[in-house]
């Protein structure tokens, strides 16, 4: 999945610190996000609660669900996966997690499965 193939990344423009979404599929196979807060203190780590799951699932269409944890990275970190995303998805084993790097326009996907 390209960039291009998401609606609403252009909601992540211009930051200063990690940002968050939630990746929704709809029924028609349509992937958009949509932000959520960050709940960390540290603005290159990212975490969402349980009430934004709990928001963004509220908001979907019958047949849509949930598809990925979106976060961003800042313009001087690398694409890949840091130690602290590999840790934080420990917290959801099995979800297909994204890093959006709105500098560059790219994408990169990882999911953590648990042993």
């Amino acid at each position: 999945m390209t960039p291009g193939e998401i609606s609403g990344l252009s909601r992540f423009r211009g930051i200063s610190r990690e940002q968050c979404g939630l990746v929704v599929k709809e029924r028609s196979g349509r992937l958009s996000v949509i932000r959520v807060k960050n709940s960390s203190s540290d603005p290159e780590r990212y975490e969402i609660t349980e009430d934004e799951f709990a928001w963004v699932a509220s908001l979907l269409p019958e047949g849509a669900r949930i598809f990925a944890i979106l976060h961003t990275h800042l313009a001087h970190h690398p694409l890949e996966p840091s130690a602290d995303d590999w840790e934080g998805a420990k917290h959801n084993p099995g979800w297909l997690h994204a890093i959006y790097k709105p500098s560059t326009g790219e994408i990169t996907w990882y999911v953590y499965e648990a042993d």
